[in-house]
This record gives C-alpha cells, sequence and structure tokens, in this order.
C-alpha cells in the first residue's frame, strides 16, 4: 500500500469523514488546511462501508444543512463539468482538423463512459479494431 492511499478502516476509525463534514457545515474546530498543496488525493477502497458512512453522517444534518450540501454539490459538479467542456472545445479548436473526430469521441464518453466505464469500445462489448 502507498503512502497516499487511505483504508477505509483508517478513514472511518480516525474520524476523517466526519471531519469533512464538520468543515462543509463551518462546525469544524481543527485549524485551517496547510496552503501546500496535497500530493494526491486518497484512493478509497471498498466502497460501501464508505456509502453507509456517507448515509450516516447525512442523516445527522438539519434540513437547511442538506440543501446547503447539496447546492455546493451540485455547483461543484457543474463547475467541473465546465472546465472540461471547455478544456475539449479549446482542444477542437487547436485542432480545427480532429475538431469533428474530438467532439464526436467526446459526446461519445460522456454519453458511455458514465454508464459502464471500460465497457465501451472493447473486443467483449463487439468492437472489432
Amino acid at each position: 500500500m502507498s503512502d497516499t492511499t487511505l483504508p477505509r478502516r483508517s478513514a472511518l476509525r480516525t474520524g476523517g469523514l466526519a471531519a469533512i463534514m464538520a468543515g462543509l457545515l463551518g462546525t469544524s474546530t481543527a485549524a485551517p488546511a496547510s496552503a501546500q498543496p496535497a500530493r494526491s488525493l486518497a484512493t478509497v477502497v471498498h466502497t460501501d462501508d464508505l456509502a453507509a458512512e456517507c448515509r450516516r453522517l447525512s442523516a445527522m444534518l438539519s434540513p437547511e444543512q442538506a440543501t446547503l450540501l447539496r447546492r455546493f454539490s451540485d455547483a461543484t459538479s457543474n463547475g467541473q463539468t465546465l472546465c472540461e467542456e471547455w478544456q475539449a472545445a479549446e482542444l477542437a479548436r487547436h485542432l480545427p482538423g480532429l475538431a469533428p473526430a474530438i467532439r464526436m469521441v467526446w459526446t461519445h464518453t460522456i454519453g458511455v463512459a458514465y454508464q459502464t466505464p471500460g465497457g465501451c469500445c472493447t473486443v467483449a462489448a463487439g468492437f472489432e479494431p
């Protein structure tokens, strides 16, 4: 296991998820995070445990807090999506001869990849190179 991997039991045992929720809710008493960039994100395994802990913590939120968390999550997702769309548009603009292919592959990957990650365009899915 690398030094950037956080086992699920460690995250649950040390209260890592609770600290994240407290930070989102503004109830944290911890010192502000360092301005140093993070080396990498933690790798989470056994997502069933993580999902159960998220449901447990979400049940602790008031309706107002749940609404704020949902709005924050939606805004974050929308911002990430807009950034990805902008990057694809810029790539197509910089490579005008490949722009139709870039747009076609982009549309394909956003339409299929989220449904079955790594499942499209393979021999098992009927794709013949």
